[in-house]
């Protein structure tokens, strides 16, 4: 009860004021005994009086101005007459052809394909970048006779890829 007429006693204005709003800060200030809050803080320029706001705002329509003479006078400039030679332009990558042979790999890439699933397996929950570098140190710590055999898988893969190419090149001859 207390609540309800504490609110009821309350509003100092009147009924068809509060209805409408507030008008003037006069009429707030009048009403609510204090002053009008200000809506922007100090220094805005927008709680400034207009001419003040456009001289500030003057500023940086000068810049943008003086940007914009910029910007054009740079497009205006012949950039292959300062460079002395053209403007390289970015080509576009041509598709890889589907019928294009695939290239050879080399013995380490061999081994790896071999020894992957045997060192995923030798340790597991290993993560990827650790695989490969476990493969790299058993890579160096494996003797000549045992690197030969990728060597020799390798030359092999060699020897597929030159012929692979060559036949290639007989059944489309301007790739």
């Amino acid at each position: 009860m207390a609540d309800s007429s504490s609110q009821s006693t309350s509003h100092t204005k009147p009924k068809s004021a509060r209805k409408k709003g507030v008008t003037s800060t006069r009429q707030y200030e009048s009403w609510t005994g204090r002053p009008s809050p200000s809506p922007d803080p100090p220094g805005s320029p927008h709680g400034q009086p207009p001419a003040r706001r456009r001289r500030r705002l003057g500023d940086f329509d000068q810049i943008y101005r003086a940007f914009a003479a910029f910007e054009s006078t740079l497009k205006q400039v012949d950039i292959r007459a300062i460079l002395g030679r053209p403007i390289r332009r970015r080509q576009r990558r041509r598709p890889r052809d589907p019928n294009l042979p695939k290239r050879n790999a080399h013995s380490y890439a061999h081994f790896t394909k071999t020894n992957y699933a045997i060192v995923k397996a030798d340790i597991p929950n290993i993560n990827q970048r650790d695989v490969f570098r476990t493969l790299g140190q058993r890579w160096r710590a494996l003797s000549a006779e045992d690197k030969e055999r990728y060597v020799t898988m390798a030359q092999n893969d060699r020897v597929r890829y030159l012929r692979e190419m060559e036949e290639y090149r007989r059944r489309f001859p301007n790739p």
